[in-house]
């Protein structure tokens, strides 16, 4: 019996690459598709939360946002502290484009925050950028920015 050798087998072709997954895509924010909102996002801000009388200070250490397809919302906010909050959440967009995202309620639990509320504009398709302010209490019109993304 005669082995002869094999020839080597042909590299595989690199398959291409996938383009990133659009979270925020141009098309359906030009839509106003609230549907895009759908599933949790993050908003990544750098703020530290006080008590009315200014102590207790503590950062967000997160900030989970979670929608269904018509706007109607959750939120979660934990501080470094340990201390949380949920509240509703309502999505819609301005005629300018830019995504509002306010906070019919307070929002309660081991923490009290005074309602507040974000105008959010597109950056790209992954994520947007926001700027809020508080609406209401002791705090009302302090401004804050932060990242929007998954």
């Amino acid at each position: 019996v005669t082995v002869l050798p094999q020839a080597p087998a042909p590299a595989p072709r690199p398959l291409p690459a996938s383009p990133p997954h659009a979270d925020l895509p141009q098309d359906r924010w030009d839509r106003h598709d609230l549907a895009l909102l759908e599933g949790c996002w993050n908003l990544y801000t750098v703020v530290t939360v006080y008590n009315e009388d200014g102590t207790g200070g503590s950062k967000i250490r997160s900030w989970r946002q979670c929608f269904d397809g018509h706007g109607a919302g959750r939120q979660t906010i934990a501080l470094e502290d340990g201390r949380q909050c949920e509240g509703a959440l309502a999505a819609s967009f301005d005629p300018d484009a830019a995504l509002r995202v306010t906070e019919p309620m307070p929002c309660y639990g081991t923490l009290h925050l005074s309602r507040s509320e974000r105008l959010c504009r597109r950056l790209g398709d992954a994520e947007a950028e926001c700027s809020g302010r508080t609406v209401e209490g002791g705090l009302s019109g302090h401004n804050y920015t932060g990242r929007f993304r998954r």
